[in-house]
């Protein structure tokens, strides 16, 4: 999710939000997914199993 402070009202403003992260094994989703002890193999295993649910 990218975001901006705006200087003129101190409001967030959305600008974009990225539906369909990095999933190289430099990427940055990868990259949390490993701080949390989770191995790359595994995350896409994850998201392959979670996209087949009905």
């Amino acid at each position: 999710m990218e975001c901006i402070l705006s200087d003129i009202d101190n409001e967030v403003y959305v600008i974009e939000l990225n539906t369909h992260p990095g999933m190289t094994s430099l990427s940055s989703y990868p990259e949390i997914a490993q701080y949390y002890g989770i191995s790359f193999n595994e995350l896409v295993e994850r998201i392959l199993i979670t996209a087949k649910c009905d």
